[in-house]
């Protein structure tokens, strides 16, 4: 019996997508994002800095910051 190259076969190279996830620091449901995401798609996670207030308007102001979410936005690229 002669070799057969069309009879190999292996796993099948899916093309990957990916991602930008920008979470404030608390953030704690990376493992849920990643139940829900198909398989041929990757996150790429990062946060936002800590700010020692407590959870309030100002808290969301200070995350919203335009120079932080901007600076986050270039680490998760």
């Amino acid at each position: 019996m002669a070799f057969d190259p069309k009879l190999i076969t292996g796993p099948e190279l899916q093309a990957q997508h990916g991602i930008g996830v920008v979470a404030p620091f608390d953030f704690a449901l990376d493992r849920e994002l990643w139940r829900w995401t198909p398989d041929d798609v990757s996150l790429f996670m990062t946060r936002l800095p800590y700010v020692p207030v407590p959870v309030t308007v100002e808290m969301a102001s200070a995350l919203s910051d335009l120079s932080i979410v901007r600076q986050a936005t270039r680490d998760v690229l």
